[in-house]
């Protein structure tokens, strides 16, 4: 059953008589969508303005840029603006009282909210903001206490102020990616209880302060790949305890120390792909009891410490594709008893000691594909009663 969601495209050049109506399925990407409008036939507009729920405003002209532009539209509860304004002033939402969500995705002339655009807005539960050049301020945001995801992505953005995010305190999804963000003040995300996923992936990041996130006690997801990190110090992440996902892709990591994950007591899931790592450590995982994938590809490992994965035993799925490990030590795995599916390729490989696989008695997947091993010790796999699948294309075996 195909679900549909009405939308109605207005120019103010062109005025109410000019209104199109766009019909979405419910299912697609609302910004996809809205991008392809001027490809598209659309019917004629058949609804009274107190119909309207869901409006796309289309304007490059600041005498547009005013409340009287909107003012007929007093129960659009979705407002997509389509507009190239450098500033938006206070009044302009003024009596859109039960509006619930705003985008602007591609005003590259943004530059400033007042103060005040948001005020008595207590039923927006989602913004998004992307590709302007936005200066954040305190108090922007001040009149959505409901405000639940604020998407601010490809703003520009240098610097986030301490304060901004005071006056939503129930936001739970906060998107900052693609911004030019080079460092974090400390509680910059302070008071916010409810935060479940911050998006900080292709930012400037250079280092980590663990202090952004004080008393943020219920982030789930917490995305900083595509940074500039070159280390972690110990205890990095200790006031993220409720952390499940951790994306560390495309930094600059050398080295993880003992005691970078301390304080990660549900961490699920850890990528540290396309880094710079060139070994991994004796208890770098020590306190990541229930970790289920482990990904670390695209590196330059060439050594996994003794028992480096020991306390690993309820991993499920572990990548090192990519990485520079000639040989294959005994009992190199040990600890992963719960392994289902290890990928090795492309790494260089030459050499499985006999008993290399000690440990992985629930492994059903390994890919040992695109190495350079010659042959295979006798009994090679004997440790893997259940594998079901195994790869060993392009490699040197006769």
């Amino acid at each position: 059953m195909h679900t549909t969601e009405a939308w109605y495209v207005y120019n103010p050049l062109l005025g109410v008589n000019g209104i199109k109506k766009l019909t979405l399925s419910i299912n697609q990407s609302l910004e996809t969508a809205l991008r392809e409008i001027e490809g598209r036939v659309l019917k004629e507009y058949t609804a009274t303005l107190d119909e309207i729920e869901n409006l796309i405003v289309q304007s490059q002209s600041e005498a547009d840029n005013k409340n009287a532009t909107l003012a007929p539209f007093k129960k659009i509860k979705q407002l997509y603006l389509d507009c190239n304004w450098e500033n938006l002033p206070a009044d302009l939402l003024n009596g859109l009282d039960v509006l619930e969500a705003l985008y602007i995705p591609n005003n590259t002339s943004l530059k400033r909210i007042q103060a005040g655009f948001f005020k008595n807005k207590k039923c927006i539960n989602r913004i998004l903001i992307n590709h302007a050049k936005l200066l954040l301020e305190p108090g922007m945001f001040k009149g959505m206490p409901n405000l639940k995801e604020l998407d601010l992505a490809r703003n520009q953005i240098g610097y986030v102020p301490v304060g901004l995010l005071s006056d939503v305190p129930d936001i739970e999804k906060l998107i900052l990616a693609d911004n030019e963000i080079k460092s974090l003040s400390a509680k910059v995300f302070y008071s916010l209880p409810f935060l479940k996923e911050v998006d900080l992936s292709y930012n400037r990041l250079e280092d980590w302060n663990e202090d952004a996130f004080s008393y943020v006690n219920s982030l789930l997801f917490l995305n900083l790949s595509n940074n500039n990190l070159r280390q972690l110090t110990p205890s990095s992440f200790k006031k993220l305890n409720s952390l499940f996902t951790l994306n560390l892709d495309g930094n600059y990591l050398e080295n993880l120390e003992k005691g970078s994950f301390i304080g990660l007591p549900r961490l699920d899931c850890l990528g540290v792909n396309n880094n710079k790592l060139k070994g991994i450590n004796t208890s770098t995982f020590d306190h990541l009891r229930v970790l289920r994938v482990l990904l670390l590809e695209n590196n330059d490992i060439s050594v996994f410490g003794p028992e480096a994965f020991h306390n690993l035993g309820n991993v499920q799925l572990f990548r090192s594709d990519n990485n520079n490990i000639s040989k294959l030590e005994v009992n190199v795995f040990n600890g992963f008893s719960r392994l289902t599916s290890l990928h090795l390729n492309k790494m260089n490989l030459e050499i499985l000691e006999e008993d290399w696989c000690v440990g992985l008695h629930s492994l059903t997947e390994l890919n040992l594909s695109d190495n350079k091993l010659k042959q295979l010790p006798p009994n090679a796999f004997h440790g893997i009663p259940c594998m079901a699948k195994l790869n060993l294309h392009g490699n040197l075996i006769e």
